[in-house]
């Protein structure tokens, strides 16, 4: 008997992103409708309840009735779901004093817990930069090291970040702070060696990462129908190209 998890869509966005998950964790799962849960499968192990548009109190929310499934099966609710489930509990479902999405501040890490020790984050867009960002790279570096974290790495998809890298680490001598260069445009018609080795050799080597195209990416000129034909790290035949 294939064991599977069954997940219930009510309408979120992310719904595939869950059984995505979910099957990268090699375990099966089936996305159906809100109101189709399978009746009498002893293969189900499992229910998600997925995020929806509606909030619980909306006349024209999705609802179903949880009655047979409490108990006889582990119920995961995600967004929507969790408050559907506490809604159909008998609780409250209120606003909370925060965005759900958006900027948030960095919580407290507990060092002790093992899947947080030493917590890295590889991929940060801060200000300076030409697109709107929430807050400025030595701002966030303070909020990292109170919350705990071990070291941060900015990215910018316009110019390097190393070397600012270099001046936080000035202000905040006992947090370690890297930065990186991604090869878009502002680098040349293609991947820049040059301005990779020279990233490399800058005061305290801190450019640890060289990212390949990202906006100005040939593959993204050709998908999102832009003008150009972006910088390519294959050949016409499919092969990585020397500078890369």
């Amino acid at each position: 008997m294939h064991e599977k998890i069954i997940i219930l869509d009510f309408g979120s966005q992310t719904t595939q992103l869950i059984g995505r998950r979910v099957r990268e964790l090699n375990v099966y799962c089936e996305i159906v409708p809100y109101n189709k849960m399978p009746k009498d499968d002893p293969s189900v192990i499992g229910v998600i309840l997925s995020g929806s548009p509606f909030s619980v109190y909306d006349e024209k929310a999705f609802k179903v009735d949880l009655s047979e499934l409490r108990g006889k099966y582990p119920i995961l609710g995600i967004c929507y779901g969790a408050q559907f489930i506490a809604y159909t509990g008998g609780g409250n479902v209120e606003p909370a004093g925060t965005r759900e999405y958006g900027r948030a501040r960095l919580a407290k890490i507990d060092k002790t817990n093992p899947l947080l020790a030493g917590v890295c984050d590889i991929h940060i867009h801060c200000l300076p930069d030409t697109r709107a960002r929430c807050i400025d790279e030595l701002a966030l570096a303070g909020e990292a090291k109170r919350a705990g974290y071990r070291a941060l790495m900015y990215k910018s998809n316009d110019w390097s970040c190393h070397d600012r890298a270099y001046l936080i680490r000035q202000a905040l001598p006992d947090f370690e702070v890297f930065g990186s260069l991604c090869m878009n445009r502002v680098h040349g018609d293609k991947v820049n060696v040059f301005a990779a080795e020279q990233a490399i050799k800058t005061t305290g080597s801190l450019c640890r990462c060289i990212w390949m195209p990202t906006l100005s990416a040939a593959y993204q000129h050709r998908c999102d129908k832009l003008p150009g034909p972006g910088i390519p790290v294959l050949d016409p035949q499919g092969t990585i190209l020397p500078e890369v």
